[in-house]
């Protein structure tokens, strides 16, 4: 018993050491930690601030250049302000200096218009710059040393680190500071100067109408009359008047020309680039003669270095040469004229094509004359006999190309037009009503060329498929689009011709009556939507009629019926926008529509009746597009439901109109309203003694052979009745489609007829004998001798 024992106690001791030793390295552990956890924090500490140096000196070489690159842009913005502020003065000064022309008074409104928009992209910027100054200096800690690190809670080398880390933070804060209050003290500066030039600019707009007024129809004197040549002004005087002007618009050309230049070749590389790939692509199927390919080049180039100049002139110049700007449009026009001309004679052969440079050069002597401010007694003699060569060369360049009537020219009778206001005295509002309406026929031609080469080009696509919905986009979105950007175009040379207050004058223009005024800008802000709203009804119409080519023919008539209704929601749509852009009150509308509404319902009952019949047939879909109905004893085929009436069209090719109550209270047969296919009977009369099991297979196999007859349900043979002289069937069959039923009738008779006489079936027709058993006279002929027959001589 003394060794088990023994062995049991000195396992118990083993086991109690081996429990100690996990214990007192755990107790060791835990009293140790404090100190390795002091270290270890200021090991992390020590790190931290490391980083954070390297930090904030990464971010001080940053910050220098950004700093530097801020204070260049800030010395660029006080160069400008200078510049701006000391043009403005200059502008002031010639202001008090010049006459009350309009040409000079628009040419300073663009000045002041060109300076506005310098200032601000010079405030945009400074603006900027305090920003950013101020986001970066957020981004910096405030605290200070003490905030930090109280004296004495750290290290003497830890301390050192902290307080260097925030001198050089707020040193950089102090610098981001000084940087913001530069930008802000200039961007003060900048935007009062701002308001000053904003504000001389619209005094200058409002007081352009009524200089341009004055200056259009101011001494009206008629070309035969004495009192034109006794108006004052010398002519020496003007001379050497325009003479320095224009010394003076070519000096500022000089000193700009090298921008003007560069900007000018980038917007003709740009130009060419993209417009002759895309005139290239849309006349590819075209092969066009030499002649006609070397004009159309021609147009392009110049017409692509139109556009550059006038670009040019508007960035770099803008307005302060103002005859330069003329040659731009006059340019630009002819190079569009040229092209738009060519192209059409491309794509169309039978375009009677007249050269239209002497209309561009009559806008470039007409800006000529009103640019330069040209006295009244020389601008009627001069504008009158430019009109006269105009209409000489018109009558002789007409007879040339094309002998029919002058009368059909438009331009002959504008130029009859602008030669009467000339004679009549006018003639600085004749010259630039010919300015005008050439604007317009540039507008024109960019339209119809580019319409031309886009119609040309899709015409190339085929009419299936998903081309036929990529047609109908295209063309309903591009011609809007192209027509609004042309009448934009002429509306940008009017502005840049007029001024901003002119065309606010013309906008403003009213007819009022009653209380209700009708503006011009209303009356051209509904000619813009008209073509928004019939670009959106094509779109709708387009795209409908792609979903229908997906759907079961008798589901087709829905879209029909949607194109319908879609075309009457976007009009109705397009009413209501108009009468609120016209400023008539929808509530006052509906008032006097209630009060009328008694009197109207008697008076145009039937007329409201066939409205709201025609809005059940749309909704209802009753009876859609495409149906085949009956009307009594009258097939036809539903061609149009409108709000009024519904077209239908007999078999007969006839059109009738039917009234759309007639249609819903009066009883339709619809034979397509749930399918195509219509159901057939035939009757065949077959001889008495005939096979009739032969005659029932035989109708079997001709129904079964006809393309048009369906296999479900299958076709049927009937023994209908025992005839008077014949055996009669009935073969009743299916037709796949109500548009087969005669053909497919036709085609089974014909079937039929050959299949009995290849059986030996005979078709029964009817047979009669007569027996008369008395009448008078009928003894005495029974009772006569037979008359012999004559004999025939050999």
């Amino acid at each position: 018993m003394t060794m088990p024992l023994s062995r049991a106690t000195i396992s118990g001791s083993s086991c109690l050491r081996a429990l100690f030793l996990p214990c007192f390295i755990a107790l060791l552990l835990t009293v140790l930690a404090p100190v390795q956890g002091t270290a270890s924090t200021s090991a992390q500490l020590g790190t931290f601030l490391e980083m954070k140096q390297r930090e904030l000196d990464m971010l001080n070489s940053t910050e220098r250049s950004i700093a530097d690159a801020a204070d260049q842009r800030l010395e660029e913005a006080r160069t400008e302000y200078t510049a701006i502020k000391q043009q403005f003065g200059e502008t002031l000064l010639t202001q008090r200096l010049s006459l009350a022309y309009p040409i000079e008074g628009r040419a300073m409104s663009r000045q002041l218009e060109s300076m506005e928009t310098r200032l601000r992209r010079t405030a945009e910027s400074l603006r900027g710059i305090s920003e950013q100054a101020a986001v970066r200096r957020d981004r910096l800690s405030s605290a200070t040393t003490r905030d930090i690190a109280p004296a004495g809670s750290l290290p003497p080398d830890m301390q050192t680190l902290v307080e260097a880390y925030a001198r050089q933070t707020a040193a950089l804060r102090s610098r981001l500071d000084s940087q913001q209050e530069k930008a802000d003290s200039q961007l003060k500066q900048a935007t009062a100067l701002l308001e000053k030039i904003t504000a001389k600019r619209i005094e200058r707009e409002a007081g352009l109408a009524a200089s341009w007024q004055d200056y259009f129809f101011r001494n009206k004197e008629p070309l035969l009359s004495v009192e034109l040549w006794k108006q004052p002004g010398s002519l020496p005087l003007w001379l050497s008047i325009r003479t320095a002007s224009l010394m003076q618009e070519l000096l500022i050309i000089k000193e700009r020309a090298i921008s003007a230049v560069l900007l000018s070749l980038f917007v003709l590389a740009l130009a060419a680039a993209g417009g002759i790939p895309m005139l290239r692509a849309g006349l590819r199927a075209q092969q066009p003669a030499p002649e006609l390919a070397a004009r159309l080049h021609r147009a392009g180039f110049i017409g692509s270095l139109g556009f550059a100049m006038v670009f040019t002139d508007m960035r770099i110049f803008g307005g302060a040469a103002p005859a330069f700007s003329v040659f731009c449009w006059f340019l630009f026009g002819l190079g569009v004229l040229m092209g738009s001309n060519a192209v059409r004679k491309l794509v169309l052969p039978d375009f009677i094509n007249i050269s239209k440079a002497p209309v561009a050069w009559l806008f470039l002597i007409g800006g000529a004359i009103l640019v330069s401010e040209m006295p009244g007694k020389l601008v009627v003699p001069l504008w009158t006999s430019t009109l006269v060569l105009f209409m000489a060369y018109m009558i002789r360049g007409h007879r040339r190309a094309n002998p029919g009537p002058l009368a059909l020219n438009v331009w002959f009778w504008m130029g009859i037009i602008f030669m009467l206001l000339a004679v009549a005295g006018y003639g600085r509002f004749s010259a630039f009503l010919c300015m005008f309406w050439f604007t317009a026929y540039v507008a024109y031609g960019v339209s119809a060329g580019l319409l031309a080469v886009l119609g040309r080009s899709m015409q190339s696509l085929p009419d299936e498929g998903g081309f036929v919905m990529v047609k109908g986009l295209v063309m309903g979105t591009a011609s809007p689009l192209i027509w609004t950007g042309s009448t934009a175009l002429g509306f940008y040379w009017l502005y840049q011709f007029l001024g901003e207050g002119i065309l606010r004058s013309v906008g403003d223009l009213a007819i009022s009556w009653q209380g209700f005024s009708l503006r011009f800008a209303s009356v051209l802000v509904l000619a813009m939507l008209f073509y928004v709203a019939r670009a959106c009804v094509l779109l709708a119409r387009g795209a409908l009629d792609r979903m229908a080519l997906r759907w079961p023919r008798e589901q087709r008539g829905t879209a029909l019926s949607l194109k319908t209704m879609a075309t009457y929601g976007i009009w109705g749509l397009y009413g209501l926008v108009g009468l609120n852009i016209l400023g008539v009150s929808l509530t006052s509308l509906t008032v006097v529509a209630g009060g009328l509404s008694v009197g109207i319902g008697f008076g145009m009952q039937t007329i409201f009746n066939n409205f709201f019949s025609g809005l059940i047939l749309l909704f209802g879909r009753s009876i859609q597009q495409g149906d085949i109905i009956q009307v009594d004893n009258l097939w036809c085929v539903v061609r149009t439901i409108s709000i009024r009436a519904t077209v239908v069209e007999t078999f007969d090719n006839a059109s009738l109109i039917i009234p759309n109550s007639q249609l819903v209270t009066s009883q339709v047969t619809n034979w397509t309203k749930n399918n195509a296919t219509i159901r057939r009977d035939m009757l065949v009369g077959v001889a008495y003694g005939s096979d009739t099991e032969l005659v029932r297979q035989t109708l079997l196999r001709v129904a079964s052979e006809n393309p048009f007859v369906l296999p479900h349900p299958a076709p049927a043979v009937i023994f209908n009745d025992f005839g008077a002289s014949s055996l009669d069937f009935i073969l009743r069959v299916w037709i796949n489609d109500i548009d087969n039923s005669l053909r497919a009738l036709s085609d089974l008779r014909f079937a039929v007829d050959k299949a009995f006489r290849e059986a030996n079936i005979e078709i029964a027709f009817p047979q009669m004998d007569l027996h008369i058993r008395s009448a008078p006279g009928l003894q005495q002929v029974q009772a006569a001798p037979v008359m012999a027959a004559p004999e025939t001589k050999a």
